[in-house]
């Protein structure tokens, strides 16, 4: 493989990660919309329901991001590209820190969630 076809590979690569990112963006302001407006008059029924939804395609979407991140990963470590001047392209704490920050944010919003149903606040009414 070629420097450039291995760079439009890269290029594949980064291109589903940010995809998955930006769906697991979607997916949480949704559920984090329907936690403020209406968590708070939901039945534990319907929380347990909307919130297992919630963290399944959330994992999906994050899942998504950190395959592709892994695998850009793999290839800029596997072959010699002009990339390797550009350490902040390449490292395996890209794999980390993505992992972490959807960790993060699935946790911050089922908490979100727990918070607005104890305090009974939100708009609905």
């Amino acid at each position: 493989m070629s420097e450039a076809e291995t760079l439009e590979l890269i290029a594949d690569y980064a291109s589903n990660a940010v995809a998955g990112i930006a769906l697991y963006a979607t997916i949480t302001f949704a559920y984090l919309t329907v936690s403020y407006f209406v968590g708070a008059a939901l039945s534990t029924f319907q929380t347990v329901a909307v919130s297992t939804l919630y963290v399944g395609f959330a994992i999906a979407a994050a899942a998504s991001c950190v395959v592709s991140t892994q695998a850009w990963s793999a290839l800029i470590a596997s072959r010699s590209t002009i990339l390797d001047s550009l350490p902040l392209y390449a490292g395996w704490y890209w794999d980390i820190f993505i992992a972490l920050f959807f960790t993060a944010g699935i946790g911050v919003s089922i908490y979100f969630m727990y918070d607005v149903r104890k305090k009974g606040s939100g708009h609905a009414t």
